[in-house]
């Protein structure tokens, strides 16, 4: 499994940890940016994750930005993408098992490194229970 990621600056220090985190666990990621704490627009780094996920690149991503709102509302205009923000295990569980989320975003302002290892853990782990409702469901979402 290979993992996109990418933050804003207000949440580089974030991304950065999670690198490492991911790192030590011996997941393959990519590291989108940002690449620093200069002013910049979470778009714009957000876009490459998401290009990733549907170019088949990598197989999820995580985006962070301060409260995970601003990267979530961006990843979802994207056809294909389904972005959850987690700020519980349950929140990832959920997204992953019944809404095949493909995006997890965190705040940094709201989400400590603990958590946000616990997540992703979750995130990562939970597979998507496929059923004919579910799938009909995301065929929606699609058009």
């Amino acid at each position: 499994m290979k993992i996109s990621i990418a933050s804003d600056y207000k949440a580089f220090d974030l991304k950065e940890k999670v690198a490492m985190y991911l790192a030590s666990k011996q997941v393959d990621f990519i590291d989108c940016g940002c690449f620093n704490t200069d002013v910049n627009d979470y778009m714009d780094f957000g876009k490459i994750a998401v290009e990733n996920v549907l170019k088949k690149k990598s197989d999820l991503a995580i985006l962070m930005c301060f409260n995970g709102y601003g990267m979530c509302i961006y990843a979802n205009r994207f056809k294909g993408i389904r972005g959850i923000i987690a700020r519980s295990q349950w929140d990832a569980e959920v997204g992953r098992q019944y809404d095949d989320s493909n995006v997890l975003c965190l705040g940094s302002g709201v989400t400590s490194i603990k958590d946000a290892k616990k997540i992703i853990d979750t995130f990562l782990k939970i597979k998507f229970e496929s059923n004919e409702r579910r799938l009909r469901r995301n065929k929606k979402l699609d058009k």
